[in-house]
């Protein structure tokens, strides 16, 4: 029995040394997504400016009014900024092909941003990829210029991507959504400033 024991120890033991390490994940910052953060705080600034215009009672307990004003200037001044960073990039809208896919994608620098109300059916092993095909149905793709930022994270909502790009990326113009499993373009968006 004993020897059993330690067999069976032995062998979980060897097992889970082969199981693969679980690679490191870097917390994602949704409010460094200037398409995010943009949405973010404009929702904020109406939601803050409502309670002033509706004299909400809260305004009338002590030092919320000033907390209220305070938030309201930070929330003006992040917008801009994240308006700014979206105007330093180009960007462009999901075409829905033959499935769905609805948002908006921002390149800005090394980044693809992919904003809040992205969505796209969810597929077997959907990729971002970005290339200098104006339209990815025109060429077979993935063509050689192409790069693949890896898998969505998601299926829905807010992302970003970040991959070695050439120093100029003036001609990489289109993101790409394509399934790696089933050879198969998903969508794609069209950047431009």
């Amino acid at each position: 029995m004993r020897h059993s024991r330690l067999a069976l120890l032995s062998i979980a033991i060897t097992l889970g040394g082969c199981l693969p390490i679980a690679q490191e994940r870097q917390e994602y910052d949704p409010l460094s997504n200037p398409l995010y953060a943009k949405r973010y705080y404009d929702e904020l600034l109406e939601n803050l400016v409502s309670l002033s215009i509706y004299k909400n009672p809260i305004l009338q307990k002590k030092g919320k009014e000033k907390k209220v004003e305070l938030s309201r200037r930070d929330a003006i001044m992040k917008a801009k900024e994240a308006e700014q960073k979206q105007r330093s990039g180009t960007k462009g809208a999901f075409i829905p092909m033959e499935e769905y896919a609805h948002g908006i994608a921002l390149l800005d620098g090394h980044t693809i941003y992919l904003s809040s109300d992205f969505e796209v059916t969810p597929g077997i092993s959907l990729h971002l990829f970005l290339t200098t095909a104006v339209d990815p149905r025109d060429t077979p793709f993935p063509d050689p210029d192409a790069i693949d930022f890896g898998p969505l994270q998601s299926a829905y909502g807010a992302q970003a991507f970040t991959a070695n790009l050439p120093a100029s990326t003036i001609l990489y113009r289109t993101a790409v959504l394509w399934d790696t499993a089933l050879e198969r373009l998903v969508s794609f968006a069209q950047l431009s400033e």
